[in-house]
């Protein structure tokens, strides 16, 4: 059997997302290297490549998709000095106030949940939100 939610239900739950995101501050995004792992309640491996800020609201509310919703976010703020140098593989959305992880997903150059023009950072260089 399939499962498919009507795109209002999809749009509410988009939206109760980002607020589960900002709850305190804004949410930030860590980018690493090294092994995913299997979840996002499962402990954070690899080495810290930047932090990346989003904005207080860091995203107003979803529009709709076809199927489904649309998440765009608000400015991203900079890492103007990259912790470490890594080759990312995946990234961790977190509250910024709690620490409290949101979501994980893979980081690549195409076709993963956040893409980059390279997966190579370098520290001490700017990671670009």
């Amino acid at each position: 059997m399939t499962h498919f939610n009507t795109n209002a239900v999809v749009k509410s739950m988009a939206d109760d997302y980002i607020l589960s995101l900002d709850a305190g501050t804004a949410g930030v995004f860590r980018i690493l290297d090294g092994s995913i792992p299997a979840d996002a309640d499962t402990a954070e491996t690899g080495v810290l490549g930047g932090t990346l800020t989003c904005s207080a609201t860091s995203a107003p509310a979803a529009t709709d998709g076809t199927p489904g919703a649309v998440l765009t976010f608000s400015a991203i703020t900079d890492d103007v000095s990259a912790d470490n140098a890594i080759t990312t593989t995946y990234y961790r959305l977190l509250t910024q106030t709690a620490g409290t992880i949101i979501s994980q997903g893979q980081c690549a150059t195409s076709a993963q949940e956040l893409n980059w023009n390279t997966v190579s950072i370098t520290a001490g260089s700017t990671l670009v939100g």
